[in-house]
């Protein structure tokens, strides 16, 4: 069994939750909604689920951000 992390987020508002429990400072923080937008202009996170291949099944990982994918292989 595979489970592979993907750069798919619940929501944009889990998106920010995720990076907001890395530690940074307090600045850092206050820019993390702007550096999340940036990110999913440039392609670079993706809200919602992404697209499964028969035999794959959807997680949600790290605290119900994140959206992993689980295959037999």
């Amino acid at each position: 069994m595979t489970i592979m992390g993907t750069c798919h987020f619940v929501s944009r508002q889990h998106a920010i939750k995720y990076y907001r429990s890395y530690e940074f400072s307090d600045d850092m923080r206050q820019a993390i909604p702007k550096d999340v937008d940036l990110k999913i202009g440039e392609g670079l996170i993706r809200i919602g689920k992404p697209t499964l291949r028969k035999g794959e099944r959807l997680l949600v990982i790290d605290n119900g951000c994140r959206y992993a994918v689980e295959s037999d292989s």
